[in-house]
């Protein structure tokens, strides 16, 4: 039996079951319950297409939800018919992440992670992760970016290879899901990203991830805007 009782305080629970088969441990399963009602899932579908100004109309609650940190897994897997850009048909290809907007005018702040390159090939495999940390879920109702590129190199600009936006606001009911985003130039970058919660992490006794374990996290200065579509 699953107890429930946890979700009539936080919207998001995870818990470890013992298989047991004729008395004998057989394994663990690992499961996470969201729980939501129809006028919040609502709410959050009109926060996602709508100005951050609505947010003056939601509940002290429901604001209280929206502002719970965690941290945002992303594990890059690999890309699939990506666009040609060296002279010998192929590319040096790595992806961008980015989350949010550094110049919002509410103060709002970007995240970005760069993953490393891939030599001569338009069908590069990764299997490379990320995490961003102090995510709130108010965050998650932006579009993920997705951008590919082919380096030219230390001192030279990289070529675009297309970008994406992925709607990540499913995280908030479902908090892991595979994504196959379809770049603008052509190809396909597929990901999985996960959302954690702080709550959830302290509940499990696991620790937060420390940022010295995540590299690829770049800095996000104000001021520096994204690439024009």
């Amino acid at each position: 039996q699953l107890n429930l009782t946890p979700l009539k305080k936080k919207f998001l629970m995870a818990e470890t079951l013992d298989i047991v088969h004729k008395s004998v441990k057989r394994g663990v399963l690992h499961i996470s319950v969201s729980w939501s009602t129809p006028q919040l899932d609502r709410k959050l579908f009109e926060l996602s297409r709508g100005p951050s100004s609505s947010l003056a109309s939601m509940s002290l609650e429901n604001k209280a939800l929206l502002e719970k940190r965690g941290e945002l897994h992303i594990i890059l897997h690999s890309g699939k018919g990506l666009k040609a850009a060296d002279a010998n048909g192929t590319s040096d290809p790595f992806v961008r992440f980015e989350l949010g907007s550094a110049d919002d005018a509410d103060g709002g702040t970007s995240h970005k992670l760069k993953s490393k390159v891939k030599k001569n090939t338009l069908n590069p495999v990764w299997e490379e992760s990320f995490v961003i940390k102090n995510v709130t879920r108010k965050e998650l109702l932006e579009p993920l970016r997705v951008e590919a590129f082919d380096s030219d190199g230390r001192f030279s600009a990289s070529d675009k290879l297309g970008y994406s936006t992925q709607d990540i606001t499913r995280l908030l009911r479902n908090p892991e899901h595979r994504f196959v985003a379809e770049l603008s130039a052509g190809g396909t970058i597929e990901f999985t990203a996960r959302w954690v919660s702080t709550e959830q992490n302290q509940s499990k006794g696991l620790p937060t991830t420390d940022a010295a374990e995540t590299p690829s996290l770049l800095p996000s200065p104000r001021g520096l805007k994204p690439p024009p579509d």
